[in-house]
C-alpha cells in the first residue's frame, strides 16, 4: 500500500484517543516511534527473508534515493551520505544498488580495499568504479576529477530517517498494521501508568 509516515501516526494519534483519556500527545513523539518501529520491523523482515530457501527479499522493503551528490572529503576521497544509520545492518547489505542515472552499477568492495590494492592492477576494477560503507558515508573506488558523476543513485532498505513525514512510499499492509499496533501498545501503557499515578497522588 502507498501511504506516509504522517498518515500512519495520524491513525495511531486518533486511535490512541479513542482508548484512553489522555489527549496532549506528543505528535512529534509518535512521528519519532512510527520511524523508529517501521525501520526495526524492515531490518527484522530482511533478515527473516534471507533464512527463507530461496534467501529472497520482499522487494517492497527497498526503495531508491534518486541523484544524491558526489562529495569530496579533506582525504580526498569521493563519496555520498548514507542516509539510514537506524536501518543500517552489518556489512553494508541494506545497500542493494548504487549507479549513475544511464551508466552501469558501481561493483561493492570490502572496506579496506583502498588500502590493499591501491597502485595495483585490481584497483581500477577492470575500469569499472566501486564502494564500500564507512560510518554514514559511502566511499567511491576508482573515482576521480575527470570521472567523478556528481550525482548517484542508490536503492537500499527502505531508509525512513532519510524520508520525510509526506514522502510517498509502497509499504505492505501488514507491516503498516503491526508498526500500528506496536506504537499504540507502546504510549497506551504510558498513558494508563500515567493515570494510575495521577489516581494514586489524590487518594492521598
Amino acid at each position: 500500500m502507498i501511504t506516509t509516515q504522517r498518515k500512519i501516526s495520524e491513525q495511531i494519534l486518533r486511535r490512541l484517543r479513542g482508548v484512553t483519556d489522555e489527549t496532549s500527545f506528543d505528535e512529534r513523539e509518535i512521528q519519532l516511534a512510527v520511524k523508529q518501529t517501521l525501520a526495526s520491523i524492515v531490518r527484522n523482515r530482511y533478515f527473516q527473508g534471507k533464512q527463507t530457501e530461496t534467501g529472497e527479499v520482499d522487494g517492497s522493503l527497498f526503495f531508491t534515493l534518486e541523484e544524491n551528490e558526489v562529495l569530496k572529503d579533506r582525504l580526498g576521497r569521493f563519496y555520498i551520505e548514507t542516509p539510514s544509520s537506524s536501518i543500517a545492518l552489518p556489512f553494508g547489505v541494506d545497500i542493494r544498488k548504487l549507479w549513475k542515472t544511464g551508466g552501469s552499477s558501481f561493483i561493492e568492495v570490502p572496506i579496506g580495499f583502498i588500502d590493499l590494492y591501491e597502485g595495483n592492477d585490481a584497483y581500477l576494477l577492470a575500469g569499472k568504479s566501486g564502494f564500500f560503507r564507512e560510518g554514514n558515508k559511502i566511499i567511491l573506488v576508482n573515482v576521480s576529477e575527470v570521472n567523478n558523476p556528481k550525482k548517484l543513485n542508490i536503492t537500499m532498505l527502505l531508509p525512513f530517517d532519510r524520508l520525510d513525514e509526506d514522502d510517498s512510499v509502497t509499504v505492505p499492509s501488514d507491516m503498516v498494521d503491526e508498526a500500528i499496533e506496536i506504537v499504540i501498545a507502546k504510549f497506551a501503557n504510558t498513558s494508563l501508568l500515567k493515570q494510575d499515578e495521577t489516581n494514586d497522588s489524590n487518594a492521598n
